[in-house]
């Protein structure tokens, strides 16, 4: 199990996560810590096999003592990331570098009746072919705390009120993590940009069969680098009303777009979209628009029209916004990008962790 005892340890994990290599020295001159208190702790994680030792420096042409170079043994713990949509549950194990491992999914109609047992199939997989993991990470649409990790409403999931942390947990003894989807997705795009993009917004849809039963869009919101859930962690979710989409359009219809007898019909559809993003970019203002989800769907000519009417709108270039080819797999690496995250930069939470 993952032990991180006090701060000087997490400082230390914090800095070589984004390191190839590094010394004792390094540390101490880096953090700012005395090299005997810097080698005290690397013991700690040394015995934890979370560091190694990589070799050693070359000698000066002066002489003088070779140093130990050390390394992050990236493949010491594993993460589960889980992404749910009404059709699939898609899922990912990788390092604590965020690499992914090994990857699979299930397909099908996925509600409250049976999320559960989808759930279980994967994580049973995973902890028989694997030791050391430290973090079940899952997002799904919709209203999430994920703070207490209750699903607290997920239409397209028939879910209220829905204690899935607390539940996971109790079967697994494993610290689990629950995103909403749009929250994920941006956590993904921010790591992507190496944290060069200090505001944007990922758009999120994943299509019923019939779009009449559409209920809203998801909204990834990233202000000054972070993620924003709002007071009551609903930032983000755009509800359609009953009167909004009363086309009758399938997913069929998208999908076939050329050919399709309703192409009135899905462009008074995506202009009922693209005015609900155009409201949202045009309050807060980011830096780019990722549109993920759904969208790999779009024909070259629909993605087109679809963009150009949005920037038009916004008074941009069509660089300005992005589509995630990822789709429901970029999903999955966000929420365990903002697990890591949380992990690296919060001493309390990878406390609560080890509990």
């Amino acid at each position: 199990m993952l032990k991180i005892k006090n701060k000087t340890q997490h400082s230390i994990l914090k800095y070589i996560w984004l390191k190839d290599t590094f010394t004792r020295q390094e540390l101490s001159e880096k953090l700012n810590v005395d090299r005997s208190t810097i080698s005290r702790n690397l013991e700690v994680l040394m015995k934890q096999n979370l560091v190694l030792k990589n070799g050693e420096t070359s000698s000066s042409k002066k002489g003088g003592r070779k140093t130990n170079l050390l390394s992050l043994n990236k493949n010491s713990f594993y993460i589960i990331g889980i992404s749910i949509t009404g059709k699939e549950v898609y899922s990912i194990l990788t390092n604590i570098k965020g690499e992914i491992i090994d990857s699979f999914s299930i397909s099908g109609h996925i509600n409250n009746r049976n999320i559960d047992k989808n759930i279980y199939k994967i994580i049973d997989q995973y902890l028989n072919n694997y030791e050391n993991i430290v973090g079940i990470c899952l997002a799904m649409p919709g209203i999430v705390d994920s703070q207490k990790g209750i699903i607290i409403l997920s239409d397209e999931l028939n879910l209220k009120n829905y204690s899935l942390k607390s539940i996971l947990e109790e079967k697994y003894n494993i610290f689990v993590y629950i995103e909403n989807d749009a929250n994920a997705g941006a956590a993904a795009y921010l790591l992507h940009s190496k944290l060069k993009i200090s505001n944007l917004i990922y758009f999120i849809f994943f299509f019923p069969n019939n779009l009449i039963n559409l209920e809203g869009l998801g909204a990834g919101i990233i202000i000054n680098k972070k993620l924003y859930n709002g007071s009551n962690s609903a930032a983000g979710e755009i509800k359609f009303n009953k009167y909004e989409l009363n086309f009758s359009i399938t997913l069929d219809d998208i999908k076939n777009y050329e050919n399709s007898k309703k192409k009135e019909l899905v462009d008074s559809f995506l202009n009922i979209i693209s005015e609900k993003i155009v409201q949202m970019s045009s309050f807060l203002d980011p830096e780019k628009i990722i549109l993920g989800g759904d969208i790999t769907l779009f024909s070259k000519k629909m993605k087109n029209y679809f963009i150009s009417n949005i920037c038009s709108k916004l008074n941009k270039k069509n660089k300005f916004i992005v589509i995630d080819t990822g789709e429901i797999k970029t999903v999955a690496v966000g929420t365990v990008t903002a697990f890591l995250n949380e992990v690296m930069n919060n001493f309390e939470f990878i406390s609560k962790i080890q509990n």
